[in-house]
């Protein structure tokens, strides 16, 4: 199933990140993180029946789709959040290690929302 891929894909970032943090690739550590979130928020999307388009389409089903509880809202609003972070680290190279940091743990715990809502198999 493809949700599962995605939550794998999610879980490989989130390897990545601790060797990122751990070797102070910060910016990069940062781009993986919301990388984590993103598949994360793709394999509770996909878990739905759908697919998403684009991130900012991502973003907006994943918010429709679970943003009705306060732990969904608190993800929705870090998944943008994340973006935003990720393409200013990217295109503007605008990051820090406390960014990445906060970052990494915001995306441990999105994955692991994502793991307790995915239904089991």
């Amino acid at each position: 199933m493809r949700q599962i891929a995605s939550l794998l894909a999610a879980r490989e970032e989130l390897i990545d990140v601790e060797v990122l943090l751990a070797n102070a690739r910060f910016k990069r550590a940062t781009v993986s993180s919301y990388y984590a979130m993103f598949h994360a928020a793709r394999a509770l999307v996909l878990a739905k029946g759908y697919a998403e388009k684009s991130h900012y389409c991502l973003m907006v089903a994943f918010e429709a789709l679970y943003g009705v509880t306060d732990d969904g809202r608190h993800f929705a609003k870090a998944l943008a959040r994340g973006r935003t972070m990720r393409e200013h680290a990217d295109y503007e190279g605008e990051f820090s290690e406390d960014s990445a940091r906060s970052s990494a743990e915001v995306a441990r715990t999105f994955v692991e929302f994502a793991e307790a809502a995915l239904p089991k198999a």
